[in-house]
């Protein structure tokens, strides 16, 4: 069983009057014990515990101790206190002793007589050895230690409340602190002079807090050597030492739980910059020395400017000082206060030297050189009527502005002031004079410039002159005799000042018409409403050519250019378009065929044009301008989109096609063109052959050109139940599927007819149109022709029939000379087609008129000799049967040639 129970146990049993008393006055001691022996009886092991202590009390009570106490005792956190607890009379030696702390409804033993302590108090309590002396020691307080403490000594108590008092901090809200100086932060416990648990500084740099020392005596290595905390218990105030502006911001003492915020101001200027400043001026001119606190928001106590000529310290700020520098020095710090910068206004020679900015005990030293005025002028100057023109005059050492300048214009004897500084220009030249405002340069710009401008300006400056020559000359025309244009387009008329770029006075562009001229533009930009849109003038100064658009034939004629008295005239020839046509052109249905029209001279563009077809005493318009196309022939006009071109594409030609179709543009004289459309005068023999299980060629093509044809096909017995094997563009009847091939050659329309049968002979029609088609009659033969040289005839009368070794010795013979052979002609055909693609290429060498010559002469010498194809058979067998079955596997066709087309 734990103290702790023990005490618990205790405490349920004893009234707030003294247990030992009251037992003893009910019952003795006899009574006690027999009260002992009932409780053992009726209660557990613990209670056994506490009665056995209970009558060893009531033995010593006779000689027991009377305690004296008090019943109110306090103590600081982090400190120590003594609960006084002494017997006032009798025995000093004990038989028990013992404290309790009652804290939050509970009880812990703190010590038992003669020494036991509590596991949780070791090292906090000592108890005092004098005999009689129950005095309790308790140290490293803490809030939680308050509360009722018992001290019991042979049956008698005293309670005593022990009150803990942490450290109330105080400190002010706000502290101000000097550059360079040292400032103390004040914080310490207002009823407390022990050191506390737990304390350090914080000071918050942006939003996080940085830890600048800690109890017992941590201080970050940032801040060693500036930081000190008082050594008096109780006592936290912090001293900063060398102070700055950056160590301006809140600072938080914290201690047991309790926080004062401090804010630091830390006042005074240090000043930016270690290194000595040069700066320039000019004399009349004003200067700045700069000179500013490293935070220019922060005003410093005192501040002072000095020169040293020769040695000597002149105080010139403040400017009561000194008479000399009144009104000619002043201070910018109205916006930041802490911009020390001084400005030095109306600087002369003698400003020269040495200046020093001195603020809360820091200095900086600015050496400033003034430098005077040596005025540069041109001596001559050109200018040009209605321009401006700048007169330069201006200082060549630096920037400085004079104290005393003037411009003079001198003219016919008299002289005229047109500037005198500051800015006061005379009444006549209000708005045409202007003066640099460059510190230095006295440079005067003359506007709106006329003759009687001309003459010498005088340019003064502090004693010093310099004159100028200025010269104006006008505008001196210069312009073409004759121009030439096209209609359509548009034509510049160029008149310009052969002198400089002036802007004259009065300027107009005019067109010469009998029996009155229009004017077609006058300065500064007044256009002839009838002109809006087509005339434009040139902004160059100077330059009065003139841009006229959209020109007709009705332009042409004479435009005067004038200006300030002067003019020029200028011929306008203005040419339309000649157009140049062929008379005929020719082309072939389904292709495509081009109408050349076009203007003959330049690349104008028409004002009108359009195509018609000339088509059975009613005109069609095909296209007219600038790009409408009739709906008739959409997708099948095109017309070229260069200047001057009118060519007409007409695609996907038909035989209705074919007419005269005229070219019109606006001015010139119509051309007609006849387009010829040729259609497909179909070739093909009369009669062609084949063999079974063979494939024919059934040639029909154009004579003339190469014509896509978009209503062809072929027709097996013609008739009211004939068949259609092949139909354009490639639709093949699905019985003659894998056995009809027709030739991509545009124009020709020849037919590949492939594993004859006796079924397919009969009459075959090729057809171009429903009026143009050629009939060719096919001939299937079975293959019995035999060829002597190849075939060995062995007669089987009397013989005895092969054994099965010889006929696989003749099969394997046969098979290798059937090998041999389709080499041999697959060799000589590779070559064969070798040959007539080379004779094609050189054919398409010759003229048009002997390639269908020897087209006509092919196809008259094929229709004279019916086609036929030879078969080749090798065989080594005594049986026809054998025979028969091996030709059918055997079948060779001889290659046939049809004008410029050949089939292997």
């Amino acid at each position: 069983m734990s103290l702790k129970r023990i005490c618990i146990n205790l405490d349920s049993f004893v009234p707030k009057q003294t247990l030992h008393t009251s037992i003893e006055r009910q019952f003795g001691s006899v009574q006690l014990n027999l009260l002992c022996v009932y409780l053992v009886g009726k209660l557990t092991l613990k209670t056994m515990l506490v009665c056995v202590w209970l009558v060893s009390s009531l033995i010593h009570m006779i000689s027991g101790c009377s305690l004296s106490a008090p019943t109110e005792v306090t103590g600081h956190t982090g400190g120590s206190v003594v609960l006084p607890c002494y017997c006032t009379e009798g025995q000093l030696t004990l038989n028990s002793a013992g404290w309790f702390f009652h804290h939050d409804s509970s009880c812990i033993v703190l010590w038992l007589y003669p020494t036991t302590v509590y596991d949780r108090y070791k090292d906090r309590v000592i108890i005092s050895s004098t005999p009689g002396n129950l005095s309790l020691r308790l140290s490293d307080l803490t809030l939680s230690d308050g509360g009722t403490y018992r001290c019991e000594a042979d049956g008698h108590h005293r309670d005593i409340i022990l009150t803990v008092k942490g450290c109330s901090l105080s400190a002010p809200t706000e502290v101000t602190g000097y550059t360079r100086g040292s400032v103390v932060l004040p914080c310490y416990c207002t009823g407390q002079s022990t050191p506390v648990n737990y304390a350090r500084w914080v000071f918050f740099l942006h939003v996080s807090g940085i830890t600048l020392w800690s109890y017992p005596n941590t201080v970050n290595d940032r801040y060693k050597d500036r930081v000190t905390i008082s050594a008096t218990p109780g006592n936290l105030s912090l001293r900063l030492l060398d102070l700055t502006l950056s160590d301006e911001r809140f600072y938080r003492c914290e201690a047991d739980g309790h926080i004062r915020d401090i804010f630091l101001t830390v006042k005074g200027c240090v000043l930016s910059g270690s290194k000595p400043i040069d700066i320039t001026g000019f004399t009349g001119d004003s200067v700045v020395l700069p000179c500013a606190c490293t935070n220019v928001q922060r005003k410093p106590e005192w501040v002072k400017w000095t020169v040293h000529p020769g040695g000597q310290s002149t105080v010139i700020f403040p400017p009561s000082v000194n008479d000399s520098y009144k009104h000619r020095v002043q201070v910018l710090d109205s916006v930041s206060p802490g911009n020390l910068s001084l400005r030095l206004s109306d600087l002369t020679l003698s400003d020269g030297g040495r200046y020093r900015c001195e603020a809360d005990g820091h200095y900086r030293d600015i050496s400033l050189t003034v430098k005077g005025c040596s005025l540069s002028a041109s001596t001559e100057v050109t200018g040009y009527t209605r321009g401006s023109v700048v007169l330069p005059c201006y200082c060549t050492k630096g920037q400085p502005t004079p104290t005393s300048t003037r411009w003079v214009f001198s003219s016919r004897g008299s002289d005229i002031t047109l500037w005198s500084y500051p800015n006061t220009v005379n009444d006549r030249f209000k708005d045409r004079v202007i003066i640099s405002d460059t510190p230095g340069n006295l440079s005067l710009s003359l506007s709106g410039l006329t003759r009687s401008d001309g003459g010498t300006y005088n340019c003064e400056a502090d004693g010093q002159h310099r004159n100028i020559r200025l010269t104006v000359k006008g505008c001196s025309l210069s312009a073409p005799k004759e121009v030439t244009g096209y209609t359509g387009g548009f034509v510049v008329l160029p008149c310009y000042c052969t002198e400089g770029q002036p802007t004259p006075n009065t300027a107009r562009w005019s067109f010469l018409q009998d029996p009155s001229s229009i004017i077609l533009w006058s300065y500064p930009n007044e256009v002839d409403d009838q002109y809006k849109d087509r005339v434009i003038i040139s902004d160059t100064p100077g330059n009065l050519s003139l841009r006229l658009s959209v020109l007709t034939l009705s332009d042409k004629g004479f435009y005067r250019c004038e200006t300030d008295g002067h003019f020029r005239d200028i011929f306008l020839t203005v040419k339309g378009c000649s157009l140049s046509a062929p008379k005929e052109v020719t082309g072939y249905t389904g292709g495509s065929v081009l109408l050349p029209c076009y203007c003959t001279e330049g690349q104008p563009t028409p004002n009108t044009a359009r195509w018609i077809f000339l088509h059975d005493h009613s005109n069609i318009e095909l296209w007219s301008y600038p790009n409408t196309v009739n709906d008739q022939y959409q997708d099948r006009v095109i017309i070229s989109d260069t200047p001057g071109n009118l060519s007409l594409r007409l695609s996907d030609l038909t035989l209705s096609d074919k007419g005269f179709y005229r070219c019109e543009a606006s001015t010139a004289i119509d051309r007609d063109i006849r387009l010829k459309v040729k259609g497909c005068s179909l070739s093909a023999p009369k009669q062609v052959t084949g063999y079974t299980g063979g494939s024919v060629v059934l040639p029909c093509y154009c004579t003339e050109g190469q014509p896509t044809l978009k209503s062809a096909r072929w027709i097996f017995n013609p008739g009211p139940s004939d068949t259609t094997l092949w139909s354009y563009p490639n639709a093949v009847n699905n019985r003659y599927k894998d056995r009809v091939n027709i030739s991509a050659t545009p124009g020709n329309l020849t037919l590949r007819l492939s594993d004859l049968t006796p079924a397919d002979g009969g009459t075959y029609r090729c057809e171009a149109s429903r009026t143009i088609y050629r009939d060719i009659s096919l001939r299937v033969k079975g293959a019995t022709t035999r060829s002597p040289a190849i075939t060995e005839h062995v007669s089987t009368r009397g013989s005895k029939p092969p054994s099965t070794t010889e006929i696989h010795l003749k099969k394997s013979i046969l098979y290798a000379t059937i090998a041999a052979v389709v080499a041999t002609v697959a060799v000589c055909g590779a070559v064969l087609f070798y040959h007539r693609v080379r004779s094609r290429k050189n054919a398409h060498v010759e003229s048009r008129e002997e390639q269908e010559m020897r087209t006509r002469e092919q196809v008259e010498e094929k229709n004279a000799d019916s086609v036929t194809y030879s078969t080749v058979v090798h065989s080594k067998t005594v049986k026809n049967t054998n025979i028969q079955n091996q030709s059918e596997n055997s079948t060779e066709y001889a290659s046939i040639k049809l004008g410029m087309i050949s089939y292997l």
